[in-house]
């Protein structure tokens, strides 16, 4: 049988990995190569002074195994993803046809789960499956080189 080219109207390179493993620094690299546009992880863009308030950040910082806040305090993962579907639209609306995205809902699914292991990531399948139905995914995995190279790049 013949193998016919696929068609798509959208590109989403999803980059994920640990901590250090260079998702930011090939990203930005990537996007410059492909002339497009990239899109930073969430966690780190909304994690700004500006949104500290008395008794830590206005969205949590992500890092607790449980799901309540202070008042006044939304979910941070509820947050980021809203954040997350929010760029998937705007990119779509868009007349860019391709973008590299640090993270994206891929990184945030596996951050979810790690620290809450019989959680539900519905959520994060329901907005995968509904980019996909307009623009191919690829996703590409960061391996860190060793421990030392993680405490050498977190130094810098």
């Amino acid at each position: 049988p013949r193998m016919t080219a696929m068609r798509f109207r959208d590109l989403t390179i999803c980059i994920v990995g640990t901590h250090t493993s260079g998702k930011s620094t090939i990203g930005r690299k990537l996007a410059k190569l492909l002339g497009c546009q990239f899109d930073e992880e969430l966690g780190e863009t909304e994690r700004d002074s500006e949104s500290l308030v008395e008794g830590g950040h206005l969205h949590g910082d992500g890092s607790s195994t449980t799901t309540s806040t202070s008042p006044g305090q939304e979910d941070w993962d509820a947050f980021l993803h809203g954040k997350e579907c929010e760029r998937d639209t705007l990119f779509q609306d868009s007349k860019s046809s391709v973008r590299v995205v640090e993270t994206w809902h891929i990184g945030n699914a596996a951050w979810y789960n790690l620290r809450h292991p019989a959680a539900d990531v519905e959520r994060y399948k329901i907005a995968i499956t509904k980019h996909q139905e307009s623009s191919l995914v690829v996703v590409i995995q960061l391996m860190l080189a060793s421990p030392s190279t993680m405490v050498r790049r977190r130094e810098v």
